[in-house]
């Protein structure tokens, strides 16, 4: 399977977005881009096995990528270090450094998939990550053909000392109101950290889009890592993954 990987500046500690970029082996106008979440990557084997299967099952190139974060706020390795630890390396970002990065990657993917003629979008966000691909939809209106939000919402609270989400902006709902495309919505309905309503109310405000669904995952929890609260990873992957594919191909 063919990727690349390449590094954009980005906004905050070391300024650099790592990028990798795997290719559909076949001619295809379909991108996918995956929205990590807060504090995270999509540089992981989880979303490489995403990858890879996105370009041979549904034919589409797929971009991962890792914001910006300063590791001179931790002293650790990176391998192998905690989510608490991760968490240190955005101390001072804000929401908007963060939105500024993800527009940096997708601005970076329209440059380069310019020979495609008629690109087709698809938003794929986990959590915070599809926050931020909502606040992208005015932007690419005419090439976004899909957005999948996974175990996401549009506000979190008690993160008022927390970086990126003490800063998150109050308009995220409002930007679904006018997205033309088609809005799929994954929630675990084991989610502790963001709540059923508020995929509820995303799915209602939507109401200019193509086509519109809202899955409940049984036993799933907000990382969808376990059915109630028993190790899943490995299953919700393979349902995640197959819905993905459903939803790109039509």
């Amino acid at each position: 399977m063919k990727y690349i990987k390449y590094k954009l500046k980005g906004s905050f500690g070391q300024k650099e977005i790592n990028v990798k970029i795997y290719y559909a082996q076949k001619k295809t106008s379909h991108i996918a881009v995956f929205f990590h979440g807060a504090y995270s990557s999509t540089l992981k084997k989880k979303y490489f096995q995403f990858a890879r299967q996105l370009c041979t099952k549904a034919n589409t190139h797929v971009v991962l990528y890792e914001t910006s974060r300063d590791y001179s706020y931790a002293k650790f390795e990176r391998k192998g270090i905690t989510f608490q630890e991760y968490e240190k390396t955005f101390t001072g970002k804000t929401f908007q450094h963060e939105l500024h990065d993800v527009r940096r990657v997708v601005s970076f993917v329209h440059d380069h998939f310019k020979a495609i003629k008629k690109p087709r979008l698809h938003f794929i966000g986990m959590s915070m990550g599809a926050m931020l691909a909502s606040c992208l939809i005015k932007d690419h209106q005419s090439l976004l053909h899909t957005i999948i939000l996974i175990g996401s919402g549009y506000m979190i609270t008690g993160a008022e000392n927390r970086p990126i989400l003490n800063s998150l902006p109050n308009t995220i709902l409002q930007n679904y109101r006018s997205f033309l495309g088609n809005i799929t919505i994954l929630h675990g309905e084991n989610d502790k950290v963001l709540s059923k309503e508020q995929s509820i109310k995303i799915f209602l405000i939507s109401t200019k889009s193509n086509n519109k669904k809202l899955i409940w995952i049984k036993g799933a929890d907000h990382r969808f890592i376990t059915i109630d609260n028993k190790p899943a990873e490995k299953k919700l992957n393979k349902q995640l993954l197959k819905i993905i594919i459903n939803e790109i191909i039509g």
